[in-house]
């Protein structure tokens, strides 16, 4: 009888009371994950070169194209200016700016002299306007004998170079001419001032 009871203990079956929690880790990559990992790379090298060589190459060339521009303008006022020392010349027989590098102007004292020691000892100078080399001076109180004479005595200076009378006009209530009279003085050499 107990070989009885044995063979039927072995016919039973077990019932499992616990949860068997161990897996094998699958260590294998799937294609997926190694598809997403190439596009991460591929993306994060895509942004690197645009950021590193497209923008750069772009910017490259928007700044040869501004340089073209302003090149093209440059000749352009060149091309304009070549006749310059022409122009500057026939410019100069007809304006008193006529010094050159190695010139200076006239001393303001001994312009100032000049007329001290004869326009104001016979007319009252209402205005001195110098400019470079030259001056003029603005005075009442003379008749056109006085004003001739005026200019004869500051022709007479040595540093002088000429004298011009650019007007003369009769003032009504004093019966005298109010005169503007343009003298121009000899340049000294040595750079100007």
């Amino acid at each position: 009888m107990a070989k009885e009871n044995n063979k039927k203990k072995k016919d039973a079956y077990p019932s499992k009371k616990t949860l068997n929690l161990y897996f094998k880790d699958d260590k294998t990559s799937k294609p997926s994950t190694i598809m997403l990992y190439c596009l991460f790379a591929l993306v994060v090298l895509l942004a690197s070169a645009k950021l590193f060589v497209y923008d750069i190459w772009a910017e490259l060339e928007e700044e040869k194209k501004i340089y073209a521009q302003n090149e093209k303008l440059l000749q352009g006022y060149m091309g304009k200016l070549s006749g310059f020392g022409a122009l500057k010349e026939e410019y100069n027989k007809y304006t008193f700016d006529y010094l050159k590098a190695d010139e200076k102007y006239c001393d303001r004292m001994d312009i100032l002299n000049v007329i001290d020691q004869t326009i104001r000892k016979e007319a009252r100078i209402e205005r001195i306007n110098i400019h470079a080399n030259g001056v003029e001076v603005t005075f009442e109180g003379v008749n056109l004998e006085q004003t001739s004479i005026l200019a004869t005595k500051i022709e007479a200076y040595d540093n002088v170079k000429s004298v011009s009378i650019v007007s003369a006009s009769l003032s009504s209530k004093t019966g005298t001419y109010s005169v503007v009279m343009d003298i121009y003085f000899k340049s000294v050499e040595g750079g100007k001032q």
